[in-house]
């Protein structure tokens, strides 16, 4: 786990995680399409934003976040999921996928294919 105390940190290793699965899919930041993200305290919310803001720079997909009770595990501050449609000609098998990062956890999984 990546700064078990520090929401930010999970936030900057969620999106480096998050741009790992979206190169390897044959996407970028251009093609999120939904972004929700979950924060454990309000207090992060404020450091949270400001990493997301360096990673998405002048990429404004439409988002939500909100603030949560907790997680599964005490250790994780923040969530991100990630609605991704990839563009033409993209190596993966579907064009729409979702990728979901807790911290330092990460996996991509197809959720289906749109024409």
């Amino acid at each position: 786990m990546v700064a078990p105390e520090d929401a930010a940190a999970q936030a900057d290793q969620a999106m480096q995680n998050a741009k790992r699965l979206r190169e390897e899919a044959g996407s970028s930041l251009d093609d999120v399409g939904k972004l929700r993200f979950d924060i454990g305290d309000r207090a992060y919310r404020e450091p949270v934003y400001q990493v997301l803001g360096q990673h998405f720079g002048d990429v404004h997909p439409c988002s939500t976040g909100l603030i949560v009770r907790g997680f599964a595990r005490p250790e994780i501050l923040f969530e991100i999921d990630m609605a991704v449609v990839l563009s033409p000609g993209a190596p993966a098998t579907a064009s729409t996928c979702a990728v979901r990062c807790e911290g330092s956890l990460d996996y991509w999984k197809p959720i289906g294919s749109f024409p």
